[in-house]
C-alpha cells in the first residue's frame, strides 16, 4: 500500500506491544473527530506512536488527497461567488433556483440537475470536515508519523439488487481495514466511518476473541451531531459527547484510557512471554530431578534452576522451621498446587 514514509522520533526504542491499537470513529460530515486528532498527534507521538491509518484506498496518497482539498474549497469558493451574484445565499435550499436561473440557460441538459444538486449537496455538508481533516492531514505531514491508506474498491458485480451489492463491498472493506489494524506491528492510531465499527469489530473478535479485543483495541466516537447510528454502535466503543466537554477535557478523557489500555495490554503480554519462556516438560522434570541431587545443595546453578522453575509456578517456595524463606533451596520443595 502506499505510504508516506518518515524517520521516526526517539521514542527511547519502545515495545511496540505495549501500545494498544486506537480507532477513532466518525460521521463523515462532522469535523470534531478530525479536530481532536489534530489535537492529539502531538500527544500520541510523544507517547511513541508512529502509524496513522486512513479509510482511504491505496492510490489516495497524503498528497492526492491534500490536493482534493483543496479543489473542493476552491470550488464551494467559486459557487459561493456565484450564487451572490443572484442576491441567493449559497444553500442547499437555493440550489434549483440557482439553477433555473443560470445552469439552465447554459448547454448543460435539464436532467443534469440532480448531479448539479449533489455537487452543491457535498460541498455544503461536508466543506467544513473536509477543512478540519486538512488540518489534520497537516499535522501528520508535519510530525514523525506515518500516514497509510487502509481502504479497498471491491469488485462486488453480478448481483440482483444494489442493496446486496453495497452490503458486499461494506462487508469486504471493512474485512480489509480490519486486517490493516490487526496485522500491523506497529504502534498505530487511525479514523473510519462509524458504519465500519461493527464489521471491524466483529471481524476482529473472531480472530481474537472479546477480551484481547478490549485489551487491546481503543474503539473512541467524538461527536457534535447527533445521530441515530450511536443506537447502533457496539458497546466496547467509547462516546464522548463535545457539546458536554471542552477539547481539553476530551483529550485528557482520550489520554487517560489509553494509558490505562497500556498498562493492561503490557501486563497481558508480559504474561503471555512469561508463558513462552516456560521449559517443555521434559525439560522441567530433568531440572527438578538435578534439585533433588545432594550434590546440588549449594550450587548457584541449583538456584538458577530451583527459581527458574518457581517463576513458572512448578513448586512452591520451602521455608525454614521458622518460616523464613532460606537464602536458597533446600531439598524438602513441594510441588505446586495448580488453582482451578
Amino acid at each position: 500500500m502506499t505510504e508516506t514514509r518518515k524517520q521516526p522520533t526517539d521514542v527511547n526504542q519502545q515495545d511496540e506491544e505495549k501500545f494498544p491499537r486506537i480507532i477513532f470513529g466518525e460521521r463523515h460530515n462532522d469535523s470534531t473527530c478530525s479536530e481532536i486528532l489534530t489535537k492529539l498527534i502531538h500527544k500520541l507521538e510523544k507517547l511513541g506512536y508512529t502509524h496513522f491509518f486512513e479509510e482511504r484506498v491505496e492510490s489516495e496518497s497524503l498528497e492526492v488527497v491534500l490536493e482534493y482539498i483543496d479543489r473542493q474549497e476552491a470550488e464551494h469558493t467559486k459557487y459561493e461567488r456565484e450564487f451572490k451574484t443572484y442576491g441567493l445565499e449559497f444553500s442547499k435550499e437555493n440550489a434549483f433556483e440557482f439553477y433555473n436561473n443560470y445552469l439552465r440557460k447554459s448547454s448543460l441538459p435539464w436532467t443534469s440537475y440532480d448531479v448539479f444538486y449533489y455537487k452543491i449537496y457535498c460541498l455544503i455538508t461536508y466543506m467544513h470536515s473536509l477543512l478540519a481533516q486538512r488540518s489534520l492531514l497537516l499535522g501528520i505531514k508535519k510530525s514523525s508519523i506515518t500516514y497509510k491508506p487502509i481502504d479497498i474498491i471491491p469488485q462486488v458485480k453480478g448481483f440482483h439488487s444494489r442493496l446486496e451489492e453495497k452490503k458486499l463491498e461494506m462487508a469486504a472493506r471493512d474485512e480489509a481495514m480490519a486486517k490493516a489494524y490487526l496485522q500491523t506491528s506497529t504502534p498505530v492510531f487511525g479514523r473510519i466511518g462509524i458504519d465500519h465499527f461493527i464489521g471491524i469489530e466483529s471481524y476482529l473478535i473472531s480472530n481474537l476473541g472479546v477480551p484481547r479485543v478490549t485489551e487491546s483495541f481503543c474503539l473512541f466516537h467524538v461527536y457534535k451531531e447527533q445521530s441515530d447510528n450511536l443506537e447502533k454502535l457496539p458497546p466496547s466503543v467509547i462516546r464522548i459527547d463535545a457539546n458536554l466537554k471542552t477539547e481539553e477535557e476530551i483529550i485528557e478523557e482520550v489520554i487517560r484510557i489509553i494509558n490505562s489500555k497500556r498498562i493492561i495490554f503490557r501486563r497481558h503480554n508480559l504474561e503471555q512471554k512469561n508463558e513462552e519462556r516456560l521449559p517443555p516438560a521434559s525439560k522441567n522434570q530433568s531440572i527438578m530431578n538435578k534439585l533433588q541431587n545432594p550434590l546440588f545443595v549449594k550450587s548457584k546453578i541449583r538456584k538458577k534452576y530451583y527459581n527458574r522453575l518457581l517463576h513458572c509456578g512448578l513448586f512452591e517456595k520451602s521455608t525454614d522451621k521458622k518460616g523464613k524463606q532460606p537464602s536458597y533451596p533446600t531439598q524438602n520443595f513441594s510441588p505446586a498446587v495448580k488453582k482451578g
